[in-house]
C-alpha cells in the first residue's frame, strides 16, 4: 500500500461507518447511496487495476478514462435532478407567494390616483407632483414654495 491509500482508506471506511449510522436512525435510502460510492470508492482505491481490467470488458482504452466517463456522466445526470427540484421549488414559491398575497389582500383604492398614498411615496419620492415644477422650467413662486416644502 502507498501513502495514498493509507490515508484514503481509513476516512473511506469512517465516512462508510457514519453512512451505516445514519441509515440506521432514519431509514432514508440516500444513505445506502453513499454507502455504496463510499465502499466502491475503497475497493477502487484498494484495487487500482480493477477499473482497467472493467475499461477494457468495456472497450475503454484506460481504467482512468472510464472513471472520468463515469463521473461526467453522474455529474450531469445529478445536476438535471437538482435544477428540477429547484426549479419545483421556485414555482410552489411564487404559488405560495401569490395565495398569502390573496389571503392578505384588502379593499383599496387600486389604482385611483386620488389616494393619500401615492405608489411611489416610499423610495423617496416626492407625494405632490407639483414640486416636479421647477425641474421643467416653472419658476413661479408656486413651485418654489412647493420644492422647499413651505404650505
Amino acid at each position: 500500500m502507498n501513502i495514498f491509500q493509507w490515508i484514503t482508506i481509513p476516512l473511506l471506511a469512517t465516512l462508510a461507518l457514519l453512512e451505516i449510522r445514519a441509515y440506521l436512525r432514519n431509514h432514508q435510502w440516500i444513505h445506502v447511496l453513499r454507502e455504496g460510492v463510499w465502499l466502491s470508492a475503497i475497493v477502487l482505491i484498494l484495487f487500482p487495476r480493477l477499473t482497467s481490467s472493467v475499461a477494457s470488458l468495456l472497450g475503454i482504452g484506460r481504467g482512468t478514462d472510464l472513471v472520468f466517463y463515469a463521473f461526467m456522466l453522474l455529474t450531469t445526470g445529478i445536476l438535471f435532478h437538482f435544477y428540477g427540484r429547484n426549479y419545483i421549488l421556485r414555482r410552489d414559491l411564487v404559488e405560495l407567494a401569490r395565495r398569502d398575497a390573496l389571503r392578505s389582500a384588502t379593499a383599496g383604492h387600486g389604482l385611483d390616483t386620488k389616494t393619500s398614498d401615492p405608489p411611489l411615496g416610499n423610495i423617496g419620492l416626492a407625494a405632490d407632483p407639483s414640486s416636479y415644477r421647477r425641474s421643467n422650467g416653472d419658476d413661479t413662486p408656486e413651485s418654489s414654495q412647493a420644492i422647499q416644502g413651505s404650505p
